[in-house]
């Protein structure tokens, strides 16, 4: 008998979990419509078409400070077809109609992380109020939750927008359809649960004490080790 419901809990704990897997390619997708806004910033990765969707959006009029960001986390080789260098955006946005003046690029941010707290940064000593984010839609929700949940957009009066990347292997309501989505959506619902607790519970908590503070070297070479397997899944 206490063999059966054993059986029964994790057939209930496999159920639940595959239908929250299943849909969380809809709930992690919370991009908005483009609407005007002092800056966009092309987020680091996405194999171009990150920067093909910002120059689109600024060629359209939605950067009201005519600038547009392009973060990395280090300069790359040239590859003028893949677009995956900083170098290459750079140049694909001056080819674009951007003038060279008007693109910022911040280099060595190298988690999304990061990049939250050098824009929250950037837009405060420029006193700009929203900003278009460029991403794939499966990225969306993360980078809210880190603007606004521990970086405190909304507190400090600033508004995030995220675009969707408009990639060829994302479609809402159809996640699965593909390696490529399905990858993301796997790799967003492990770093969402991982963000909030590096970055929210346990940030005071290694922050509060010499003793924890010595853990952090052990735990990010853990991190980086975990990392390195979750890229290959």
């Amino acid at each position: 008998m206490k063999r059966h419901k054993g059986l029964l809990v994790l057939f209930s704990i496999f159920l639940l979990s595959s239908i929250w897997f299943a849909e969380s390619g809809t709930w992690l997708d919370e991009t908005d419509k483009p609407q005007a806004a002092d800056l966009i910033v092309c987020l680091g990765g996405g194999a171009g078409y990150r920067v093909k969707k910002s120059l689109e959006l600024y060629q359209n009029g939605y950067s009201k400070s005519g600038m547009v960001v392009v973060t990395s986390s280090r300069w790359l080789p040239y590859n003028p077809t893949a677009l995956f260098g900083v170098k290459d955006k750079i140049s694909y946005l001056e080819n674009g109609g951007v003038g060279a003046e008007d693109i910022v690029h911040m280099p060595r941010l190298k988690n999304t992380m990061q990049e939250m707290k050098a824009i929250k940064a950037f837009m405060l000593a420029h006193q700009m109020k929203n900003v278009i984010f460029v991403s794939n839609p499966y990225h969306s929700s993360r980078i809210k939750f880190l603007a606004n949940v521990l970086n405190d957009f909304n507190k400090e009066g600033l508004k995030a927008m995220v675009v969707s990347s408009d990639a060829p292997w994302t479609r809402k309501g159809h996640s699965y359809d593909n390696l490529e989505s399905f990858q993301s959506v796997f790799h967003e619902t492990l770093k969402y649960p991982y963000n909030a607790i590096k970055y929210g519970l346990l940030y005071d908590l290694f922050n509060s004490s010499e003793y924890l503070k010595n853990l952090k070297a052990p735990l990010l070479a853990l991190e980086n080790r975990m990392k390195h397997i979750i890229s290959f899944v």
